[in-house]
């Protein structure tokens, strides 16, 4: 996926680019983990849930895992289990 024309191909993938399922999902989960669980900046996981959309579906993105949980089941709703995982 190239995000500046916008446009998806079928070419082989070069080192430097990467598959699009971890362009708009690993990466982001991965933000979202290391601003609130590994590295807590309540600024950035703010800045992150508001880029994601999520910000105005959460009244109290809490601290921590709770912050992360309350993210990500709003922004990829998945099972409760599978977000609690990671506390």
């Amino acid at each position: 996926m190239n995000l500046k024309t916008k446009n998806a191909s079928n070419k082989p993938h070069t080192s430097k680019s990467r598959p699009v399922a971890v362009q708009f999902m690993l990466d982001q989960i991965w933000k979202v983990y290391e601003c609130t669980v590994l590295y807590p900046d309540d600024e950035a996981a703010k800045k992150i849930a508001e880029k994601m959309g999520v910000l105005s579906k959460v009244k109290n993105l809490g601290t921590g895992v709770t912050a992360a949980q309350n993210i990500m089941s709003n922004w990829m709703p998945l099972a409760h289990t599978v977000l609690s995982m990671a506390g």
